[in-house]
């Protein structure tokens, strides 16, 4: 018997693609293989985000089409959109939920749908990662930490991910390690809030220490730091990446120890929302504008060529005229290189669920007034970059041109010659600008 083949979408943030990977190891070791198209899949999994009300819209668009383009196979909705609303429309278009994130029992109850078990299996060939193989993935998303405890106004994730909860350091550093034996040469360390991760093995009632046991192990508690200590002495070699933080304590300690590791790449991406005070109280967010622009301004004196990206959240019902102005104009005296930025967007069971919200277009124009910020600085940025030397981690794809795609360190995408066999590598280029301010990426010293 063919093993049933299974096809993977994930929506949303990094750590729902590290639960998708889970997902796909688990299947796996079951006897399924991972597809890498939905067409022929005998099982479609939509790994759901309900961040916004256009990310449950895109769920309930992916069911659909799943259901047109494979109207035999079994339809799974997984993440968490079923977790925040259970009873949301969408989730009556899968035939199976599977709400949160524990992969082994996702995969139990995706096998027993399909009345499949492992002996059934073909022996054959597997990958360590299915899913970034099936996917043409570059880097490896590993999940430290999720879960929220944060009374955000806006935010629906606290339901949807529960509480803070931290994975052991000796975990992570066992799952980079393979990770980087199969091959990824870059790393992100990825969660709900990075800054939360707490590791205390004496609580959780784990063996007494040894004298050589690490002096990390040893502490009454592990935070991020303590972990990128630990990971920069003790990983494989790898570069390391952090994704989203929250501007909250703890910060300054992680800019010292990017500045002080060539291992950590240089790229610090904000969860900042907004930077008028008066909509960051209304908001819910713990800080004001002048702290988060304190870190960043000591980040670029300590880390030269820095990449800063920030989130924000326009048109959340309280922003008025002026708040918006002021969030500008702070913005513009600010070093960053990229926003993302997002309409507020009403979460049933938030506090600003109630709120009446702003004019569409008013929203529409302070979009575009940042979105034009931010193109602005992430052209000047990546103009910066030519001349100078800068790792670059190529990806598993080109562009129109036939060139590679790689990824520098300090995040800013770039086109290089090259063959396949530098695929997944960390390479040193040399910038330089190309036609229509693209920044091409010049290999030095690296034999395929």
């Amino acid at each position: 018997m063919n093993p049933p083949a299974v096809h993977i979408a994930t929506h949303g943030c990094r750590t729902n693609t590290s639960d998708s990977s889970a997902l796909a190891r688990a299947l796996v070791r079951l006897g399924f293989r991972i597809a890498e198209e939905p067409e022929g899949a005998d099982v479609i999994v939509v790994n759901s985000c309900t961040v916004t009300g256009g990310a449950d819209r895109d769920a309930g668009k992916a069911l659909r089409r799943a259901r047109r383009e494979a109207p035999t196979a079994l339809i799974v909705l997984a993440g968490c959109l079923p977790v925040a609303f259970p009873d949301h429309p969408a989730v009556a278009e899968a035939d199976l939920v599977l709400p949160g994130a524990d992969a082994q029992e996702g995969a139990r109850r995706i096998a027993d749908e399909l009345s499949w078990r492992e002996g059934n299996a073909v022996s054959g060939p597997s990958t360590a990662f299915p899913l970034e193989e099936a996917m043409h993935l570059s880097r490896f998303n590993l999940k430290i930490q999720e879960g929220c405890a944060g009374g955000c106004a806006y935010c629906i994730v606290p339901t949807a991910r529960g509480k803070p909860r931290s994975r052991p350091a000796p975990d992570v550093l066992a799952e980079l390690t393979a990770a980087t034996t199969a091959g990824f040469e870059e790393i992100v360390l990825s969660g709900t809030n990075l800054l939360s991760y707490r590791w205390n093995p004496r609580k959780r009632g784990e063996a007494e220490p040894t004298e050589h046991e690490p002096v990390e192990a040893r502490n009454a508690s592990l935070d991020l730091a303590g972990l990128m200590v630990l990971l920069d002495r003790d990983a494989p070699h790898c570069h390391l990446r952090l994704s989203s933080l929250e501007p909250q304590a703890g910060m300054e300690r992680v800019v010292e120890l990017l500045a002080a590791s060539p291992r950590w790449c240089r790229h610090l991406h904000l969860s900042l929302q907004h930077a008028d005070d008066e909509v960051l109280a209304a908001m819910g967010r713990p800080y004001r504008f002048a702290a988060v622009e304190e870190v960043v301004r000591d980040a670029h004196r300590r880390i030269p060529l820095l990449s800063v990206g920030m989130d924000v959240i326009v048109g959340f019902p309280t922003e008025t005229d002026s708040q918006f102005r002021r969030c500008l104009e702070r913005l513009q005296g600010l070093s960053f290189a990229y926003l993302h930025v997002f309409a507020w967007s009403p979460r049933p069971g938030t506090r600003a669920a109630v709120m009446s919200p702003l004019d569409a277009g008013v929203v529409k124009e302070r979009s575009a007034a940042l979105r034009a910020l931010s193109d602005s600085r992430r052209s000047a940025f990546s103009a910066s970059l030519a001349g100078q030397s800068i790792s670059v981690l190529i990806e598993r794809r080109r562009d129109d041109a036939g060139r590679l795609i790689g990824l520098t360190d300090n995040y800013v995408q770039v086109a290089v010659e090259g063959p396949d066999e530098w695929m997944r590598r960390v390479v040193p280029c040399r910038m330089e600008r190309g036609p229509g301010g693209r920044l091409l990426g010049r290999i030095q010293t690296c034999s395929p």
